[in-house]
C-alpha cells in the first residue's frame, strides 16, 4: 500500500481514496511520519485500533461502507479475515469482484 500510494498510481487529487490503517493501537503503526505527506497529496488516512474492539472493516461500515458501486475499489493488505470482510461488503454493494485486490 505504501508503494501504491508513493507512487502516484492513485492520482489522490481526481478521487477519493481513503486508507483504513488497521493495527493494534497507535504505537504499533508503522509510516507514522509519512502520513502527512500521503494526506497531502489527497489521501485520507484513518487509524483503525483493533485495542478498541473496532477493525478496519466495522470503520468502513460505520463511514458509509460503499458509496457508488460502479466508481469503487479496493486494495487490501493485511489480515485474511479482514480482507474476506471487506471484500464482502464491497461485493453486497455491486462492485465488480475483479475491482477489489488483495496481497493474497
Amino acid at each position: 500500500i505504501k508503494a501504491l500510494i508513493e507512487s502516484g498510481t492513485l492520482d489522490a487529487s481526481n478521487r477519493n481514496v481513503t486508507l483504513y490503517y488497521g493495527t493494534k493501537n497507535e504505537k504499533a503503526m508503522a509510516y507514522v511520519d509519512l502520513i502527512p505527506e500521503w494526506e497531502k497529496v489527497g489521501v485520507k488516512v484513518v487509524p483503525v485500533f483493533s485495542e478498541t474492539g473496532m477493525y478496519v472493516q466495522d470503520a468502513f461500515k460505520n463511514a458509509g461502507g460503499v458509496q457508488d458501486a460502479g466508481a469503487s475499489c479496493a486494495i487490501l493488505c493485511g489480515q485474511k479475515e479482514m480482507a474476506e470482510a471487506v471484500k464482502a461488503i464491497f461485493a453486497q454493494a455491486g462492485v465488480d469482484e475483479e475491482r477489489v485486490l488483495t496481497n493474497f
